[in-house]
């Protein structure tokens, strides 16, 4: 069953490039990735502890969103 989680601290740079890797394959920066990871709300989609699905978002904290990458 897949569960879907918020700001899950599973939600990390490993967790996130396995997938990447699988959707866009190419070669990521890890701690690039961690830090672009720590400046957004992460929604990920869990097979288990496995990640099979991302969304990324951008916000203001308060009024405005928006959908910056999805993965699955």
């Amino acid at each position: 069953m897949i569960e879907i989680r918020t700001d899950d601290p599973s939600f990390r740079a490993d967790a996130f490039l396995a997938l990447a890797q699988r959707v866009w394959p190419r070669v990521y920066d890890r701690e690039r990735t961690a830090a672009a990871l720590a400046r957004s709300v992460n929604v990920g989609a869990w097979d288990g502890g496995r990640l099979v699905g991302a969304v990324r978002l951008l916000s203001d904290g308060y009024l405005f969103a928006c959908v910056s990458e999805i993965l699955v």
